[in-house]
Parts: C-alpha cells; sequence; structure tokens
C-alpha cells in the first residue's frame, strides 16, 4: 500500500472506533519502495532505505533418524533370516508337474502329484491359438498363449482328482490331477 492509502485505512478505522464509543487508535503503517513494490519501513530508517529480509521460517518437517533399537533390531534380524531359510525349503517341498497342450489335447491327460504338498503346473502350449486353463476345484484360471507356455502354483491338496480344462474348448480339452 502507499502512503495515502495507509491513511485513509488509519482514518476509517478512526471514525469507526468513535462511533462504537471506543478509545481513538492510530494505526500508522509505514511504508518504503523498492523494486516498485511496497514493503513495510523498519523503525528509525529513512524513507527509500532497505528493509531487512524477514527471519527465515522453521521447517514443517524435522528430520527423524529411521534407526531401530536394539532389541527391534535384533527381532527384524531373526525374522529376516528365518524368512531366508523358510523359502529354500518351501521351494524343495513343492512338486513339480510337467504338461503339454497340443492339438487341444493335454498330455499327459492324468498327471500325478503326491498329496499334502504344494504343486507347480508347468503348462506348454503348443497349438498356435491361446488357451484358457482353468479349475473350479484348484481355483485357477490363466490364459496361456498359442506358443506360450506358463506356471501355476496350486496349494498342496487332499487326496482326490481334480479336474482341469481348456476353457475355450472346454468339450474337447479336459484332464485330471491326481493328488495320491
Amino acid at each position: 500500500m502507499f502512503d495515502g492509502q495507509a491513511a485513509r485505512l488509519g482514518a476509517r478505522e478512526t471514525a469507526s472506533a468513535r462511533a462504537a464509543g471506543q478509545a481513538e487508535r492510530s494505526f500508522p503503517i509505514p511504508t518504503a519502495v523498492s523494486n516498485g513494490r511496497a514493503a513495510p519501513r523498519a523503525a528509525g530508517r529513512a524513507p527509500g532505505a532497505a528493509v531487512d529480509a524477514p527471519p527465515a521460517a522453521p521447517p514443517l518437517f524435522e528430520e527423524k533418524s529411521m534407526t531401530l533399537k536394539p532389541p527391534l533390531a535384533a527381532l527384524a534380524l531373526a525374522l529376516a533370516l528365518a524368512a531366508g531359510a523358510v523359502a529354500p525349503a518351501l521351494a524343495d517341498d513343492e512338486t513339480q508337474v510337467q504338461i503339454t497342450l497340443k492339438d487341444h489335447k493335454f498330455d499327459p491327460e492324468a498327471p500325478t502329484a503326491p498329496a499334502g504338498k504344494p504343486i507347480v503346473i508347468h503348462l506348454t502350449n503348443q497349438d498356435p491359438t491361446p488357451a484358457e486353463f482353468e479349475s473350479k476345484e484348484l481355483r485357477v484360471e490363466k490364459v496361456v498363449p498359442g506358443g506360450g507356455a506358463i506356471t501355476v502354483r496350486v496349494r498342496a491338496l487332499k487326496p482326490g482328482r481334480y479336474r482341469f480344462f481348456d476353457d475355450y474348448h472346454e468339450a474337447s480339452t479336459q484332464g485330471f490331477l491326481v493328488a495320491q
């Protein structure tokens, strides 16, 4: 604001204070023009003198260290080691089953796997058209591109026969995974 505007604002405040029956207040707003902008004038400085920069604002966020306390660090390390030791053991427990799809037929039509162990099915589609490997009992539904392959992981099964099929050719393309 310029000096004239500040004076008018101060006069309005004084007039409204008189009308309300309050004591008269004065609001001097000294300004100095620097680079074409109005800036508050520092006390005791001559008009047009440079104004000190305002103090820097405190940071909004404090950076804190992300270090764990010794008991938590030991627990985290123990969990990481246990997870690493269990992962290879689980991979060794899995049973691998190879199935090929050719001429809209599964080969083998009834692969076997031990009951009670997780199963990994590797399906290779040798047909030029895509297929959809699906089984409601195994809770699997996955598209196999023509000339492509997929890997499906199945939970440990109880002994029994579990039907699977090509959803695109269900009437002619089906098989059974036999868990023994």
